[in-house]
Order: C-alpha cells, then sequence, then structure tokens
C-alpha cells in the first residue's frame, strides 16, 4: 500500500481504508505505525475525529479464544 510517506514501519495494525470496493477511490483514513511508540492516523470527510479514532483504537484490539 502506499501511505505517501506517512508510515515509516511495517505492522500488522497499519491500513487504508476508502468508501467503495474501487480503486479508483480515495483513501478516506489511513493508520500506520512510525515508529516503536508512535503511530499516524489521517482522515477526512465523512469521518468524524471520534469515528476515526474508535476505528483505530479497534485495530488494537486482541481476540483471545478459550478452547
Amino acid at each position: 500500500m502506499n501511505f505517501n510517506g506517512r508510515v515509516q514501519k511495517a505492522s500488522s495494525k497499519n491500513f487504508q481504508m476508502c468508501l467503495r470496493d474501487d480503486p479508483d477511490q480515495d483513501v478516506v483514513i489511513q493508520f500506520g505505525k512510525m515508529n516503536d511508540n508512535l503511530f499516524n492516523l489521517d482522515f477526512k470527510y465523512p469521518l468524524s475525529p471520534f469515528q476515526a479514532f474508535a476505528v483505530c483504537l479497534s485495530s488494537f484490539d486482541k481476540h483471545f479464544q478459550n478452547d
């Protein structure tokens, strides 16, 4: 994925999302790792700051299943 220089490190938490499944569609939110303790969040309309932050927090959620 092209983060346009806004992400420095590979991470399973890095992501980009657009409104539709269209490669020509603009990215409305991207989140990525800058260094060991710093992440970068970029978003635009139609997302609010609260919605963008909530989406990013969900990328840190770990699901554990007990057998």
